[in-house]
């Protein structure tokens, strides 16, 4: 501590601040370096026991956080690194690993950075704790190992009931060869409330690649193969072997119908989790799942508990008819009320995920304005909180519109409202729009133009030309594609680079095709054999979403999608081309 001249950060388990707060030697150490003007960052886990310490040791340092489960500390100033994994209440330490070594020092910065943004202000969670109420979060996970840790952590906190509905028969059992079956156990013996939904698996499919023990995927028609055994294993046949090391579970297999792309996971009706499913038939559990949302808001696990709740009732209500001279009947109003329950799911999900968006978004632009004019003074390091809330919120809002249609297109219950649409005005809106956001909010000085191409390849500048071309299709949906693959462009352009919008009639004047050509890197070969698949991206703020969205709205509405690196000069043109119903 001595020998700090800027800065210290810190991190340190549950019974560190009362070792900073009572032992002398720590405590004026942190004073004499803020007193030489020093810096101190600091994060623990802070609790009902360590609290009045927390609260004085938030005076000892600048900035305080929590991080729950945080074991043993580490600190770091300019040139030195120190961390400890034995750490007693009110004790000073007793065992440490010191070194000033240049790369030492630099991996403890990062560590400590990369906890430190995942931490929360220690405001807030003394107010949880104080008032016991919980801060809403909506938290989408990318890493599949992290969302589902964090579910085995949601399950051992259960008090009351667990309600889980699986995407597939074969995702449950992934997930019981993940040990996620152990947890189920606890918190049966535990007296929880488990309910677990998992769709039968359809015997009828002869084509798929099934997956055995060993990992591996098989195609042996309807089973598994099981090299342990020289047989085969039934999967409907392993999920019932399961049921029964978990007898006081309430397992129900529902209809083959009820299979998803979603599993939903529902903790006390107050907490919420959801996974896409990207492939069943991988061997690593962590490969076959996508991108989660873990919610703490009642009012979302409320609603997902309603659709397992619906889902439950209707399997029941199978099961009760399904020897009786109704089976047929109830099985095509099962067929009709699927679709049914899947938009319900898609219109709770949009309202429930926007809703505390949007307040986010309004009070943040409310504040900065007041920040600015009514207050007739500028606080910078609030303005920038307040732009930081705006763009994420942003960000957010984006990444829910994304996820909504990803379901919608893998559900195939995407609505399209088609209409008769002036094309040249439909780019024009577009560039109009990018205009006045890449000045407003880009540092990136990209110019637009629109180009319209004769048939004869000859370019000309679109002066208002009055031969405008009629199409019928969705004209939001086609701006969403001609936006998406322009802040593509954007993202990959350089500082003062140019992108234009070209369009196209065909000579049979059947279609039209409509480019977005920049001049930046061009398109990574890696990633081009899948580029319009989902997650191909290799920006690190993107999600790889919007060209899968943009290739399924292209096809739905009877176009085609494609791309490729310019061949004159660098950057990538991509193109989508769309019907013309009216020929001009």
């Amino acid at each position: 501590m001595d020998n700090v001249k800027e800065r210290m950060d810190i991190f340190f388990d549950r019974n560190a601040p009362s070792i900073v707060v009572d032992v002398k030697e720590y405590r004026n150490g942190y004073m004499k370096i803020r007193k030489r003007g020093g810096r101190i960052r600091a994060f623990t886990e802070i609790t009902r026991e360590n609290l009045p310490y927390c609260k004085k040791l938030m005076s000892l340092v600048d900035e305080l956080r929590h991080l729950d489960g945080v074991r043993g500390g580490i600190a770091i100033s300019e040139t030195e690194y120190m961390a400890t994994t034995v750490l007693q209440e009110s004790v000073p330490l007793t065992e440490v690993i010191y070194s000033s070594i240049r790369e030492v020092v630099e991996q403890g910065q990062y560590i400590f950075d990369t906890l430190w943004s995942t931490a929360t202000p220690a405001e807030q969670k003394i107010k949880e704790l104080e008032e016991g109420v919980e801060h809403p979060v909506i938290q989408v996970i990318g890493d599949t190992r992290t969302s589902i840790s964090l579910a085995y952590d949601l399950i051992g906190s259960a008090r009351h009931e667990i309600l889980i509905m699986f995407a597939s028969a074969k995702t449950f059992l992934l997930a019981a060869d993940a040990y996620t079956l152990n947890h189920y156990q606890k918190a049966l013996q535990k007296g929880i409330n488990l309910t677990i939904l998992v769709p039968v698996y359809d015997d009828s499919r002869k084509d798929i690649n099934w997956f055995g023990r060993d990992g591996y995927a098989h195609n042996v028609d309807n089973h598994i193969e099981d090299k342990y055994n020289d047989g085969f294993l039934d999967v409907n046949e392993e999920v019932n072997k399961i049921r029964k090391k978990i007898p006081n579970a309430n397992l129900i297999v529902t209809d083959k119908s009820i299979n998803t792309k979603i599993t939903i996971m529902v903790v006390d009706n107050s907490k919420s989790m959801i996974w896409e499913l990207k492939d069943d038939t991988l061997k690593d559990p962590y490969e076959a799942g996508g991108i989660a949302t873990y919610s703490n808001i009642p009012s979302v696990a409320s609603s997902y508990a309603s659709i397992i709740n619906i889902i439950r009732k209707q399997s029941d209500l199978y099961e009760q008819l399904k020897d009786s001279k109704e089976r047929l009947e109830l099985l095509n109003k099962q067929l009709e009320s699927h679709n049914i329950i899947q938009q319900e799911f898609i219109n709770i999900a949009a309202h429930e995920l926007r809703t505390p968006i949007q307040p986010i978004l309004g009070l943040s632009e409310i504040a900065l304005a007041r920040n600015e004019k009514i207050l007739h003074r500028d606080d910078p390091q609030l303005k920038e909180t307040l732009e930081v809330i705006t763009r994420n919120a942003k960000r957010l809002h984006r990444l829910t519109d994304d996820i909504l249609d990803v379901t919608r297109i893998d559900s195939k219950i995407l609505k399209l409202i088609k209409e008769s649409v002036d094309i040249d005005e439909v780019i024009d809106d577009v560039i109009n729009d990018f205009r006045n956001k890449v000045e407003l909010t880009s540092d990136k000085q990209v110019k637009l133009a629109k180009v319209i191409k004769n048939h004869s390849n000859k370019s000309k500048y679109d002066t208002g030309s009055p031969n405008a071309t009629k199409l019928i299709c969705d004209k939001n949906r086609v701006m969403q594609i001609i936006s998406n693959l322009i802040s593509n462009a954007i993202k990959f352009s350089s500082k003062n680079g140019s992108i234009t919008i070209s369009k196209e009639v065909s000579k049979d004047h059947k279609s039209v095709v409509i480019s977005v050509i920049d001049r930046g890197s061009g398109i990574d070969p890696d990633i081009f054999p899948r580029l319009f698949s989902k997650f191909a991206t290799r920006s690190s703020n993107g999600t790889g979403l919007g060209l899968y969205i943009c290739k399924n709205l292209v096809e739905v509405q009877g176009g085609r999608i494609w791309a490729h690196d310019n061949n004159e000069g660098p950057g990538a043109t991509f193109s989508f081309s769309l019907p013309i119903t009216n020929p001009i």
